[in-house]
């Protein structure tokens, strides 16, 4: 099963790939792929993250994408990748040399050897271009590539889902993954986010 779940910030989709993930695959051995590089502003939302999957089952990997991914970290496992958004910036932003054509096709690249390597894949996706913002041209090519990225990901995937205020919205996929995801709502114990 590939999934793709995409939302705004704080919507609960981080929530709602786990708890779907775990009534999926309730015996598979699974990896959170974490891909937030840990700044001083991104400390709160790590932690609240880290409270929120305890006790899931999930083994945490961190990867800024900037180096390949082996494949014995997630080989025959079942992975939720955090986030989509957090993987591009990185890849991006990070090179003294603006090369977006190679950043793209990186990540591209690492995400269809996931798709071949892993059981179960689900990719935490961004609400983007809904703001009517005029960016400057970098961040005008980040939301490009993020929303390739994203519709190559919906094609791909067997479940498509946008969460709005903690409510699923099935795009792609049937009812047997809202099963799984209530499923795993009861396997995996939900606690309450913290307000840092």
């Amino acid at each position: 099963m590939i999934g793709l779940i995409f939302g705004g910030s704080g919507s609960g989709k981080s929530e709602y790939g786990e708890n779907l993930l775990c009534g999926y695959a309730p015996s598979d051995p699974r990896i959170y792929l974490a891909t937030m590089q840990p700044s001083e502003d991104a400390k709160a939302r790590i932690l609240r993250h880290k409270a929120q999957r305890a006790g899931k089952g999930f083994s945490t990997v961190e990867w800024d994408g900037m180096g390949k991914l082996s494949p014995q970290v997630y080989k025959g496992a079942s992975v939720l990748l955090e986030d989509l958004g957090n993987l591009v910036a990185n890849t991006l932003f990070s090179s003294e040399i603006w090369n977006p054509d190679d950043s793209y096709l990186g990540v591209k690249s690492e995400l269809e050897k996931l798709i071949q390597g892993s059981k179960h894949l689900i990719v935490i996706g961004n609400d983007i271009h809904r703001d009517g913002v005029c960016y400057d041209s970098y961040t005008t090519t980040y939301l490009e590539q993020l929303a390739q990225l994203q519709q190559w990901l919906a094609q791909c995937s067997d479940v498509v889902a946008e969460v709005v205020c903690g409510i699923p919205i099935l795009w792609k996929g049937g009812g047997e993954f809202e099963v799984a995801a209530s499923l795993g709502h009861g396997l995996c114990p939900v606690f309450p986010n913290s307000h840092a």
